[in-house]
């Protein structure tokens, strides 16, 4: 009996942190605006803006080429008869269930319990900032779970898990473009270099021929002007923001704390730990120059990457504390 005991207590807290996030925080923002997702859900659907709008304008900087959360919405409608505001949320809350219990998995490949504990709860804490700034995002709860399924079999080294899963995820999202560099700095030392080299090509082709495949099908829209009209903009916004909140801007508050407590503790970092602080630098720099960097909806991944060597960090700063502490069980002589 005690065995089926915290597991049920993990499920407990996962379904209630899922709850609250979606029924008080993504009721009143994202779901709140059903009319504009059925629109938006048939568009991208249909693969026309509707009439006298682009995708910039809308806001959906990839258009109609993150195809996977729209086929499957559009399934779920076709099966059931529900209406399609209300199969997105489901299909989202379905989808963050299992993403928080997957990030419980992943922790737990790297600290005890308690310290993955506190990792859900500190993701469960920072969660209502990616529902902020846009209604309709219904691809990155599925995409989060793909990604942690990926960096699950990345870890083990179980290749046709990892596939499927970047297969899956570029279908979905096609934020998964760069992950063969990292999958390439992970698996550097394994193996002879003819196997690495077979293996990372074959995780490059399969990302990669699925971007072509998504921009041959459905072409991303060119943004208006020149390209570093849009760095500029791009830029100039993060510039604007930080203005506005300071202190409170979204991507300073979602990912600040555990970059600082990776690299307080750098030295005692594993590779993969190092290489996934490198990789969140590359990227966030990228999305600063591409994309709303505000939206913090599409770091929770970086956040997944960052999150097992911030708490090796925070357990080698409590270790040290405590060691540093005097011994109060019994009277000082």
């Amino acid at each position: 009996m005690k065995k089926f005991f915290a597991p049920a207590l993990l499920i407990c807290l996962v379904g209630i942190v899922t709850l609250i996030l979606q029924a008080w925080v993504g009721r009143p923002l994202i779901y709140s605006k059903p009319d504009k997702v059925r629109t938006m859900h048939q568009a991208l659907l249909a693969d026309v803006p509707p009439p006298g709008k682009t995708w910039s304008e809308l806001g959906i900087n990839g258009g109609s080429a993150r195809r996977g959360a729209l086929e499957l919405a559009e399934l779920g409608h076709q099966a059931t008869g529900v209406d399609i505001p209300h199969v997105y949320f489901g299909l989202d809350t379905l989808f963050l269930f299992v993403a928080i219990a997957l990030l419980w998995l992943w922790l737990r490949r790297w600290v005890p319990p308690i310290y993955a504990l506190i990792g859900v709860l500190y993701f469960a804490a920072v969660a209502p900032l990616t529902y902020l700034f846009f209604y309709f995002h219904p691809w990155d709860r599925i995409s989060t779970c793909c990604w942690l399924v990926a960096l699950l079999a990345l870890e083990r080294r179980q290749l046709p898990l990892l596939l499927a899963a970047v297969a899956a995820g570029m279908y979905v999202k096609f934020d998964m473009i760069f992950l063969p560099f990292f999958y390439a700095a992970i698996t550097w030392k394994d193996g002879g270099w003819q196997g690495r080299l077979l293996r990372t090509a074959g995780v490059g082709a399969l990302i990669w021929g699925i971007w072509v495949w998504l921009m041959w099908q459905h072409p991303i829209e060119k943004p208006p002007g020149e390209p570093t009209d849009l760095v500029i903009r791009r830029l100039g916004d993060i510039a604007g923001d930080l203005r506005t909140f300071a202190v409170a801007w979204p991507p300073l508050l979602f990912l600040s704390l555990p970059l600082a407590l990776l690299v307080s503790s750098w030295r005692r970092q594993a590779r993969f730990h190092r290489w996934a602080l490198a990789f969140v630098l590359c990227t966030l720099a990228f999305y600063a120059v591409t994309v709303n960097l505000r939206e913090v909806r599409a770091h929770v991944p970086l956040l997944c990457l960052l999150l097992p060597g911030a708490l090796v960090g925070l357990r080698a700063l409590l270790e040290a504390a405590e060691a540093g502490e005097p011994d109060t069980s019994t009277p000082a002589a």
